[in-house]
């Protein structure tokens, strides 16, 4: 599940001449328009969530991860409030709030919560659903960094079956996945060779782990 963001959010329609610039506050209460006709309108937010999510996924991209934890926290609170606890719009921030806790290192924090998300919409769309395998993906790479190798391994299997099911070998999602998988097996198998005993021809040693401390 990649992140997601919103289409057309609010037409500023009540200026008699174009609008040059527009703000809203931090927690998406109120944006600010300001006209050609040099007048200033407030507007009030309808889907507050949605541009919490937005602006905190801004934030995120310019690594402000403290400010973009607290506006998808914000985000979760209402959608949890205002449309359930089992709703997909839950699922997505919680998808979200996961990829700044893996970008802060707190993988322990982002595997409870792509777990969560990826509940959600388990019993929202099945087990087929094209965002069960992202949430999958997800997992994949933080069980990767937490050592947990034939899990990140299974999810991908997991994930690239449902992609190709639905989308087919040569979409975009599916070659990704795809090239994750064989890039994990191609390690592994290094590690492996790295881990058997000294070879009498070339005195090749092991020298640990592939993936120790990554």
């Amino acid at each position: 599940m990649g992140r997601k963001t919103g289409g057309c959010l609010w037409a500023f329609s009540e200026h008699s001449n174009s609008v040059n610039s527009a703000v809203y506050n931090p927690f998406g209460d109120k944006i600010l328009s300001a006209s050609s006709d040099k007048t200033i309108k407030e507007w009030d937010i309808e889907n507050k969530s949605t541009l919490l999510n937005n602006y905190a996924a801004l934030l995120q991209d310019l690594g402000d991860y403290k400010q973009a934890l607290e506006l998808y926290e914000h985000s979760l609170f209402i959608s949890r409030k205002t449309l359930g606890s089992d709703h997909p719009s839950v699922a997505t921030t919680m998808n979200n709030l996961a990829a700044v806790y893996e970008a802060m290192g707190d993988y322990k924090q982002a595997l409870e919560l792509y777990e969560s998300a990826l509940q959600i919409v388990n019993r929202t769309f099945g087990n087929t659903h094209p965002d069960i395998a992202r949430i999958l993906n997800n997992l994949a790479v933080i069980f990767i960094k937490v050592g947990r190798i034939d899990e990140a391994r299974s999810n991908y299997q997991k994930a690239l079956t449902i992609m190709e099911s639905i989308f087919g070998k040569n979409d975009k999602n599916s070659q990704i996945i795809r090239a994750s998988l064989n890039d994990l097996e191609d390690k592994l198998k290094d590690q492996a060779e790295q881990d058997a005993p000294p070879d009498r021809e070339n005195g090749r040693r092991s020298i640990g782990s592939y993936w120790r401390g990554r």
